[in-house]
């Protein structure tokens, strides 16, 4: 559905966009717009499962999706890209990366009160809370904000 009302683009006036690029500003990282991003900035960005489905935003993500594109998409694009820092936004995001690393599932607020956690490559991994409307309903917005200061760290 989001994507017919969007026509499949990228909206810079949605909540998440207009939450997100303020949390990168918190980090001093400006990420321009979804459709205007600024290309020199040292960020990559992709979502843990692949593809659309049916239905609203907030249906539920199926295990099964999750498994299967962790391992074929998530963990080869980690291989080739080689982040420093990965930050998994909402639950999700964690347990794709949980998949990948043999990590324990742990409540999301538990993650965010510890990070960073060092993954076994020496990457770090940074768990915080999805700033879209659902994310914000699970932790609001002024304590997200909050998380990233705490979490603030320059390679």
């Amino acid at each position: 559905n989001f994507f017919i009302e969007t026509k499949g683009g990228p909206q810079d006036d949605s909540q998440t966009n207009r939450n997100l690029r303020k949390l990168f500003n918190i980090i001093g990282i400006d990420v321009g717009y979804p459709n205007n991003p600024i290309k020199d900035v040292p960020v990559f960005f992709t979502n843990a499962i692949l593809g659309l489905k049916e239905g609203a935003m907030a249906d539920s993500v199926k295990a099964s999706w999750l498994r299967n594109d962790a391992e074929t998409f998530l963990k080869p694009t980690i291989n080739i890209v080689q982040p420093k820092i990965i930050i998994t936004r909402g639950k999700k995001a964690y347990e794709a990366l949980a998949i990948i690393y043999k990590l324990k599932k742990s409540p999301l607020k538990n993650l965010v009160e510890n990070n960073p956690i060092k993954l076994p490559d020496g990457k770090l991994l940074f768990a915080v809370y999805h700033c879209s409307g659902l994310g914000i309903a699970s932790r609001n917005f002024e304590l997200q904000k909050k998380d990233w200061k705490i979490n603030k760290y320059y390679p």
